[in-house]
């Protein structure tokens, strides 16, 4: 299977369910925590009927990795126990097709064994996950290890007090200029921008800039205009998320120094 060409997401809603399915033409969330990941992965997916439409899926050892890095270097835990549960589920599920050694030779070359220990630590703790104990005998142990985890099970065990992603990004930069410059990209730019490497015509751009528009009015704004009237992002409720922002990005910045740190050697 060549690797697809980059596409927009694609939205999948079952009626009345409130059950969401998103498809991904590209997994752009992996390709700085885990550079590499992405051009074998596509190698070696498998195609899948889901009710008529045909998608690829990684293979068990890579949804696994894409599961963690999704869960942690992506949403920094601020998903809960959900994303969590997936990887227990998975654990549970592709069992005898992962194998250890492997996976956690190209974390190591990847950069990316700091999240998926953290994600592994705490899927373990909390859901009881299947992670053998050979993992954590091989694993290398972040320095920090103690305050990333502290730091990452408040965002599970707080989710509820997640903020909405742009109002999270708009409340940690630091001063009211930035945070002017990034909202008006936000609400301007961001919908037109596309990959470098993936040229679209006039209409192309067109076509994907309303589909961002369509996506964020449908399912994007509500959580704001809900948070507002119901007061949760208002007042002290609006500084315990503010904190738990902070907290993201406390944790991204030690997993940085790590990285650096174990590149440096």
């Amino acid at each position: 299977a060549d690797r697809p060409e980059a596409a927009p997401t694609r939205t999948y809603e079952l009626p009345g369910s409130g059950l969401i399915v998103e498809l991904h033409g590209t997994l752009q969330s992996m390709a700085v925590a885990c550079p590499g990941w992405e051009e074998g992965a596509w190698s070696r997916c498998v195609v899948a009927d889901l009710g008529g439409v045909n998608v690829r899926v990684p293979q068990a050892e890579d949804m696994l990795t894409h599961l963690a890095i999704h869960c942690s270097a992506h949403h920094r835990f601020e998903v809960g126990l959900r994303a969590l549960l997936d990887i227990a589920l998975w654990l549970e599920y592709a069992a005898e097709q992962l194998t250890w050694p492997a996976m956690q030779e190209r974390w190591k070359r990847d950069g990316a064994g700091t999240w998926i220990y953290l994600t592994l630590s705490l899927a373990q703790e909390l859901l009881g996950a299947r992670v053998p104990e050979e993992y954590f005998r091989n694993a290398e142990r972040p320095a920090h290890s103690a305050e990333l985890l502290t730091l990452a099970r408040a965002q599970v065990l707080d989710a509820a007090k997640t903020m909405p992603p742009a109002l999270t990004r708009l409340s940690t930069l630091p001063s009211l200029g930035t945070r002017v410059r990034w909202l008006a990209s936000r609400l301007t730019t961001w919908y037109w921008s596309g990959r470098a490497d993936a040229p679209r015509t006039p209409f192309e751009a067109v076509r994907q800039a309303g589909r961002r528009m369509a996506h964020d009015i449908r399912y994007k704004i509500p959580p704001y205009l809900s948070g507002l009237m119901s007061g949760n992002l208002r007042g002290e409720e609006f500084r315990k998320r503010r904190e738990l922002a902070a907290g993201r990005e406390r944790m991204a910045e030690l997993v940085a120094l790590e990285r650096q740190a174990r590149l440096g050697r």
